[in-house]
């Protein structure tokens, strides 16, 4: 076929030559005219040709796209149902163990793993993933809890725990916006409509740390508990998902990908917070008073941890070369976001800080990471709550559930406490206030009702700022008595040492106390 071809086209060729020599005596434009219309069947026999070469070529085109590992088949996100058993522990009454509740949820499938609300899982002592279009169930377990950002990554038995989550960008949430929510319930996934009735700047629910942008939601129908941890969808793609608690909002898709960036090295870092306070300049009087120059915007920092390079009187006028306003905030209009948001949505890394310092522009690189005082301002992943007991005695963290659970949030000192950690000089993770929260009367404690809810301190003069701390001393204690002091309370508490185990013994029989309470203490 090949050699028929090449010979048609030479005679083909030939012939065009003899055309044009017999041609040549005419006038310019014959020529052209006969030469266009002869040569046109030449440039069509070759043509011929070329599907037969391009066949190849187009039957290589899928084999190269199916090859391709970069671009696996998956399904789009989806809903999927996850039911719960877990442990909730009790911070009014510690000592009495968590209770066993089994629930319903609903998550999030991206690739081979699962997101959901973290409340869903805390405490988690087995879960079961069902997949909306499966009749079998199978086990998964938590592979990373986000224990600052109210989400979590599970996997089922199915799963890869290594492989990405990678979801695509989509615009912001606007006000009024619909959203449709597939909901696990009783009768399987449920479609439930969400419009949008406010856009606002909050601290989630289960976490007093950090601040994040979020879509308040009211249903258009009922919408069931177990919804919570469900994806809300807009026009067919992955907008956020859903939160049912304290109050109900959506967590907007940029909260999503912040979180599985984190957790893309193998572990979750958490919400970092810019190390310094500040103070607005939107108020007139206060820049007539600084002598500050209509020009000069910002905020004035107030206070700065160790180690930033900033000091008192600086004027913070820039982040990451992105302007502050007056008021503290990024950005203009309805995206305009605070400070504080704006440090919540940084991985842990560095800002750098356009500083004014006494008129001179600087440019400062500060470090942001999670604060000393985050642990005790989130809601603990654990299903056991720690506590010391001794002569009728439970002392307590001063913690997210001790604020939030118990009568310890209607205490101002306490608040201040729990809020202000790091100005008071508790740097330090581990150090905690710790709290007397509990008492058995009895006459080895006798004088104590007057100290519950109080900070411990000290014991015998030595100071107390972790729970570890109380437990040593009164383990390793030769003295006659424990003697307690109180933060903000006048007076001692002493408690004859030796006359604990009797004590503890009254207590037990009295109140119907097991004897392991008394364990830790000895």
């Amino acid at each position: 076929m090949k050699t028929w071809l090449v010979i048609l086209f030479l005679f083909v060729q030939a012939l065009s030559a003899d055309t044009k020599s017999e041609k040549s005596d005419k006038q310019p434009r014959e020529p052209a005219k006969t030469e266009t219309a002869k040569t046109e069947p030449a440039k069509t026999e070759p043509a011929k040709t070329e599907p037969a070469k391009a066949e190849p070529a187009k039957t290589d085109k899928p084999e190269n796209k199916a090859d391709r590992p970069e671009r696996p088949s998956e399904k789009p996100p989806h809903a999927v149902c996850i039911e719960v058993t877990r442990r909730i522990p009790s911070a009014a009454m510690p000592y009495n163990g968590p209770s066993v509740k089994t629930i319903r949820a609903t998550g999030i499938q991206i690739g081979k793993r699962i997101v959901t609300d973290l409340e869903n899982v805390r405490g988690a002592i087995s879960l079961t993933v069902r997949q909306p279009d499966q009749d079998t169930a199978t086990q998964g377990r938590l592979l990373f809890s986000g224990w600052d950002t109210g989400m979590a990554v599970i996997v089922s038995e199915e799963g890869d725990e290594k492989a990405p989550l990678i979801i695509p960008d989509i615009p912001a949430i606007t006000l009024d916006q619909e959203f449709g929510v597939s909901a696990c319930s009783d009768r399987g996934l449920e479609m439930v409509r969400l419009r949008v009735d406010r856009i606002y700047e909050s601290r989630l629910d289960d976490s007093d740390v950090g601040r994040f942008t979020l879509a308040g939601v009211s249903a258009l129908g009922s919408i069931q508990p177990s919804a919570s941890g469900a994806p809300v969808f807009s026009s067919g793609n992955l907008s956020g998902m859903f939160h049912s608690g304290k109050s109900n909002y959506v967590m907007p898709l940029s909260m999503i990908q912040r979180f599985l960036k984190d957790i893309d090295d193998g572990e979750y870092n958490g919400i970092p917070s810019l190390p310094f306070e500040y103070q607005p300049l939107s108020h007139p009087d206060l820049r007539r008073y600084l002598s500050l120059p209509s020009s000069l915007h910002g905020v004035r920092v107030t206070r700065s941890l160790a180690g930033t390079l900033l000091i008192p009187g600086d004027y913070v006028t820039a982040l990451d070369g992105q302007p502050v306003s007056n008021d503290g905030k990024i950005g203009t209009g309805a995206t305009a976001i605070s400070i504080q948001a704006f440090g919540s949505r940084k991985l842990a890394s560095t800002v750098n800080l356009t500083v004014n310092r006494g008129g001179r522009e600087i440019v400062v690189a500060v470090p942001v990471q999670p604060s000393a005082d985050t642990a005790a301002r989130i809601r603990s992943t654990q299903d056991r709550r720690p506590f010391f007991y001794s002569a009728g005695l439970v002392f307590q963290n001063l913690d997210y559930e001790l604020m939030h659970d118990t009568k310890a949030g209607a205490d101002s000192q306490l608040a201040y406490r729990y809020f202000n950690r790091v100005r008071d000089r508790l740097n330090d993770e581990s150090d905690r206030d710790v709290i007397l929260t509990n008492l058995f009367p009895d006459a080895i404690n006798e004088g104590a009702e007057r100290f519950v809810w109080a900070p411990v301190e000290s014991v015998n003069g030595v100071a107390v700022r972790r729970m570890e701390d109380l437990r040593a001393i009164v383990r390793s204690s030769a003295n006659q008595y424990l003697v307690f002091k109180f933060r903000g309370r006048s007076g001692l508490l002493a408690i004859d040492r030796p006359g604990i185990p009797e004590g503890e013994k009254r207590i037990r029989g009295k109140y119907g106390l097991p004897d392991s309470l008394s364990e830790a203490a000895r």
